[in-house]
């Protein structure tokens, strides 16, 4: 399966011996809770939870994105969930990307996670990323009043920026790729705009165009307009909005697809695997 999935793989088969290994393995699992009366139930957190599971194959793409493949207890078909992202703090707002269960046929399997799980793992990270830069603005802009941002910028404050300006050409991309012709003529300026302070072009753009943007502080840039590009993010994927119930409703299959395979971690508290 590893072979047919977009990108470059690695795969690990883990042997849980011990009980102590497959709850190791439950811990990390990135997956719907196990609701047997809701539709959203993770049959591969499931099975591991209720069932003596002896191995997984875990892989590993050169992204970071890491999946785990376990057979059904009590048939040949086989269950593929996500791992928690290493070193990204774990929202409660979100709604993690449910496992699947595929058949033993690589290529059919193959193109079942590519459409359906990671198209909403892709969702899950970026509306992670989306919630925690939505609360390092409010947080800045609650805090630092015009006039009393000092320079060079105090930690805290220099360290919400740094999250920013490091997610933020991925999440213009991804607008960009989402929805092509879709934005009005504002929204397109503010986003060559944005392009412009923070170090990326879109493809095809004119020099000339770009150039005529008015250079501005980004940090500035940042406290006055930064919400702005989140609210668009939301605004073009209408699952990106905040809450369990808006995140299992639905995604535009155009969106997910355009999603980077995966945004640069934020620190936080999920510690690295064994």
């Amino acid at each position: 399966m590893a072979e047919h999935l977009p990108g470059q793989w690695s795969v690990k088969v883990e042997n849980y011996s011990l009980p102590v290994w497959q709850e190791d393995l439950a811990a990390y699992l990135w997956d719907t809770s196990p609701r047997p009366d809701a539709k959203f139930y993770g049959p591969l957190l499931h099975t591991v939870e209720k069932y003596r599971v002896p191995w997984a194959a875990v892989l590993r793409s050169d992204t970071g994105t890491e999946l785990s493949v376990v057979q059904a207890p009590r048939d040949s078909l086989y269950h593929v969930g996500a791992l928690a992202p290493r070193d990204m703090y774990l929202d409660e707002e979100v709604v993690p990307p449910r496992s699947i269960t595929v058949q033993p046929s690589a290529v059919t399997a193959a193109r079942r996670v590519a459409s359906v799980l990671l198209a909403d793992y892709r969702r899950a990270v970026l509306q992670s990323h989306l919630n925690h830069l939505s609360d390092d603005l409010a947080w800045a802009q609650e805090a630092f009043e015009s006039g009393t941002v000092q320079s060079p910028p105090q930690p805290d404050l220099a360290a919400a920026f740094a999250r920013f300006a490091t997610h933020a050409p991925d999440l213009i991309a991804a607008l960009r790729q989402a929805a092509p012709g879709t934005f009005g003529r504002q929204e397109a300026v503010f986003l060559d705009r944005m392009d412009s302070a923070f170090g990326t072009h879109p493809s095809g753009s004119d020099p000339d165009s770009l150039a005529a943007v008015p250079s501005v502080d980004p940090l500035a840039l940042w406290l006055m307009e930064g919400g702005e590009l989140v609210s668009l993010a939301r605004t073009a994927h209408p699952a990106l909005i905040p809450g369990p119930a808006a995140a299992v409703s639905g995604r535009s299959p155009a969106v997910a697809g355009a999603l980077p395979a995966v945004l640069p971690p934020r620190s936080g508290a999920v510690p690295s695997r064994r």
